[in-house]
């Protein structure tokens, strides 16, 4: 008799640590479900990370285009094109600065710094070209490689900064500390 009541005592026991053990998995199960990213936050930051791949493979075509005029065009009419190219880079930058005065946005002002440096650097290689031995090809494939990684590298911080920013909003010790 007192071997019965042990072992429905081990029953028992087994039971209660599997019940346990299922409401322990199925809180894990309702936290991992209340930490996911709502889709209209993971299609806000797919969308800022598209943009950015976008600007980089522009930012690839249009040093791709120079390293092509460079080879095939006449001298005079390449500077001239790089000027050119230059002064519509500023005007864009300033667009762009002036969206996101208006707008209070960083992005739209990151943008334009991005477009004012990309100017700047389209300005000097007419300066380049004449007074320095280095070929404009080799800075262009540089410069094209550089940011292209600088623009991957962004959108890597995008993700981790809104995968944090979300984890952050989540916890609610803010509020218990507020009170």
């Amino acid at each position: 008799m007192e071997e019965k009541k042990e072992n429905t005592e081990k029953v028992k026991v087994k039971i209660k640590k599997e019940n346990e053990n299922y409401v322990k998995d199925n809180k894990i199960q309702q936290i991992e479900i209340q930490n996911q990213m709502s889709e209209e936050e993971k299609s806000k930051i797919d969308f800022r990370i598209f943009i950015n791949l976008l600007l980089a493979i522009a930012t690839f075509i249009y040093f791709f285009l120079i390293n092509l005029g460079y080879k095939n065009i006449a001298r005079e009419n390449f500077v001239l094109d790089l000027h050119v190219f230059s002064i519509t880079l500023l005007i864009i930058s300033i667009v762009l600065f002036e969206q996101a005065y208006k707008k209070e946005e960083g992005k739209f002002c990151l943008y334009g710094i991005e477009m004012l440096v990309l100017a700047i650097v389209t300005l000097f290689m007419p300066y380049i070209y004449f007074y320095s031995n280095t070929s404009i090809r080799t800075i262009c494939s540089s410069l094209a490689i550089f940011l292209s990684i600088y623009y991957v590298g962004k959108c890597i911080v995008i993700q981790n900064k809104a995968k944090k920013k979300h984890l952050e909003n989540l916890s609610d010790v803010k509020e218990i500390i507020k009170k």
